[in-house]
Formats: structure tokens, sequence, C-alpha cells
């Protein structure tokens, strides 16, 4: 299986992919993933080469070629950052999270939202005094029996969402002071851990 993992400090996304390959590990460069997206959306068949060398990286088929250099060093040891123990886990709609988080985002003091789970219901909050919203989903929950309430990154988690690319989402939390993690129903290949944020 072919593995990728990016993160910034303040987030991790993995997923993992089908692939004939050998133990081989890169470092891509971002303005090379970029253009990445670009070139595998022009590709119509299911499959595509890579290779990766000394020299570089080296993605396409017979129509489409990129090729790029690597970024030199180690990628640090993404594994020891993963939450190991994420037992309240709650599904729902991720058209729905998204439309309360856009809704939310547009009083939010710096991208921060606040999510607030209990029982079956799902709480996002943002701004201050008159300039503040309330939004609330239904959430079935999947494991676990504690409430939850933690400040996080509006942007952030709505691109964990869209990149899931599934009807429905879980939202899987150890408690609200810790780093949590949002994944399509079931999956544990792709998923993005997201850091929490101080309101």
């Amino acid at each position: 299986s072919l593995v990728v993992v990016a993160t910034d400090g303040h987030r991790l996304a993995r997923d993992s992919f089908d692939a004939e390959s050998s133990n081989v590990a890169a470092i891509v460069p971002n303005k090379t993933v970029k253009q990445l997206v670009d070139v595998l959306g022009l590709i119509d068949s299911e499959t595509v080469r890579v290779k990766v060398s000394e020299r570089g990286l080296e993605v396409g088929n017979e129509d489409y070629f990129l090729s790029s250099r690597l970024i030199e060093g180690r990628y640090p040891d993404w594994r020891r950052v993963l939450p190991t123990d994420l037992p309240q886990v709650f599904r729902l709609s991720s058209s729905q999270l998204i439309g309360a988080l856009n809704r939310a985002s547009i009083v939010a003091v710096k991208d921060g939202v606040r999510l607030d789970v209990e029982g079956g219901s799902l709480s996002i909050s943002a701004g201050t005094g008159d300039e503040s919203i309330d939004d609330g989903l239904e959430v079935e929950r999947v494991s676990g029996d504690r409430n939850i309430s933690i400040g996080c990154c509006a942007p952030y988690l709505r691109e964990a969402i869209e990149s899931a690319n599934a009807e429905q989402i879980e939202l899987r939390f150890a408690d609200g002071t810790t780093e949590f993690q949002v994944a399509p129903v079931g999956s544990e290949d792709r998923f993005s851990v997201i850091m929490p944020m101080r309101l």
C-alpha cells in the first residue's frame, strides 16, 4: 500500500491506497503536491506510475507526467502524535456540519468555533455578545458516554470533512482537551487529526 501523510503542526491528514510498491519513503514539497493534484485530475485511467529515486519523484502515465525533486532528510515520526484512545465517537451528516460551520464562521473570532456534544445533539457556537451564533445538529453516539466540549479552527475542520469525501463522518474524541479525529464512517485508513483551540 501507499501511505500519504501531511501535517503543519496544527493538524494532520493520512490516507492510504492499494499499490504495488517497495519499501520507500519520500518527502514531497508542498508546491509539488498542489501540482500533482492538478495532473491527477487530468488522468482518466484508474492507475498511475509512481517512481521514487535519489533523483526525485516521477508520477504519471503515457499522457501526463510530473517530475520533482524531493526534500532531503527524514519526515517526523507522525505516528507518535496520533491519538491512540478515542472512545467518544459521534456520527453525523457531512453536509449539515459544513453548513453549520459556514454559518458560525461569519461571526467567529480568529476562526474559532466551539463544539458541544451532549446526548444526541451537537451545538456549534462562535462569536461574542451581539455577534454570536449557536447552531444545533443531530448526531448519533456510536460509542462512549461522555459529553464533549472543545474549541477548534473552523477552516481546519471544514477541510477535514471535505477531504473525507463521504456523506457521513465520525468525530472521534478522547476528551475536550486533546486532539480529535475526523474520518469517513468506519475508516481507519483515511482520517484527519485536529489540535484543539483555546477560545
